[in-house]
């Protein structure tokens, strides 16, 4: 599972650091704090291939060893295609420029092609925004990182945080991938991996408090109509559930196991009567049986304490 955004129309680095400032508030907003979104940029890559007149088809097979810092590997591909010199140190050394902000004066040495040094300008205006966001401790480079996918034209960035070996977030601008379903338009926007930022909260021991709390709403096949009925003014209600046909090969603990793993706090079952449902504690285990007039005038009471209640449901029923 994936989330993300995307800003179309504008080819600017205002509109780079606004994606980098929203990707760092997201992770931010989840409760993670020590993290580092690593930034780097086609245009070295690409400017060394112009140095080097090197085509696409060596292009590929040089991306994924400078990606995986390959320095050996790279080393003996740029002799077997007899590169001059300067290239053959060249292409090794960029793997190794990551780090502070230093690294893009140092990387400049490198070459003097012209797309390889307005990549090093555009990193560093870019850097200078960023800036006055206030995110420079959060912020790194790594000028080696070519993108996992062609399509990337400008920056190209990757969220790393401790506990978890793969990045939580990536993204970059892509101005002409639009372009391939029938609108030109300049691109760059952010993916954040949920699972692996959900892992990395998880070691972490990141808690979230939230005021959307989920039912499971769980009936025998005989009450469907009053269970969906139900189920309905429940929504309406603002109250976040998951309704759900028992299956006879399936115990009532196997639901409440799911429902623990899925850390839903309660599970409301239709099993003796249209009007009659147990209403289940999914952590202790612990029942209550109540007719349904029972549970709105509870539920009323509970409204008529607590006027704002019902708004905060809804809030979190839409989130």
């Amino acid at each position: 599972t994936q989330m993300g955004a995307e800003l179309l129309g504008d080819v600017t680095s205002d509109a780079d650091a606004e994606m980098l400032a929203m990707l760092i508030d997201c992770l931010r907003a989840a409760g993670v704090e020590q993290f580092q979104v690593e930034i780097g940029h086609i245009g070295f890559f690409q400017g060394l291939l112009e140095e080097a007149a090197l085509g696409a088809e060596e292009a590929a097979q040089l991306r994924p060893l400078i990606e995986e810092k390959n320095d050996f590997a790279l080393e003996q591909l740029l002799c077997q295609w007899n590169c001059p010199d300067n290239i053959r140190e060249a292409f090794p050394q960029l793997t190794r420029q990551f780090g502070s902000f230093r690294q893009i004066a140092r990387a400049r040495k490198l070459s003097q092609n012209p797309t390889f040094q307005q990549a090093a300008d555009y990193l560093e205006k870019l850097y200078g925004i960023l800036q006055a966001y206030g995110l420079e401790r959060y912020i790194s480079f790594d000028l080696g990182m070519t993108g996992n996918y062609r399509y990337y034209t400008g920056i190209v960035f990757k969220a790393y945080t401790y506990d978890t070996g793969e990045a939580i977030a990536t993204g970059g601008r892509y101005d002409k991938l639009i372009a391939q379903y029938g609108k030109k338009s300049a691109s760059v926007g952010f993916g954040i991996y949920i699972d692996n930022l959900l892992t990395a909260m998880n070691r972490q021991q990141i808690d979230m408090d939230t005021d959307l709390f989920c039912t499971i709403l769980l009936y025998e096949r005989r009450y469907k109509m009053q269970a969906i009925r139900f189920a309905k003014a429940l929504r309406e209600k603002g109250i976040c559930l998951q309704l759900m046909k028992k299956y006879e090969e399936k115990s009532l603990e196997d639901y409440l196991s799911y429902a623990r793993r899925s850390h839903i706090r309660e599970l409301f079952f239709f099993e003796e009567g249209p009007d009659l449902f147990w209403k289940i504690c999914c952590e202790s285990g612990e029942k209550e049986k109540r007719t349904v007039q029972e549970f709105w005038t509870e539920q009323n009471k509970r409204e008529d304490a607590c006027p704002d209640r019902q708004s905060v449901q809804q809030d979190g029923g839409r989130r």
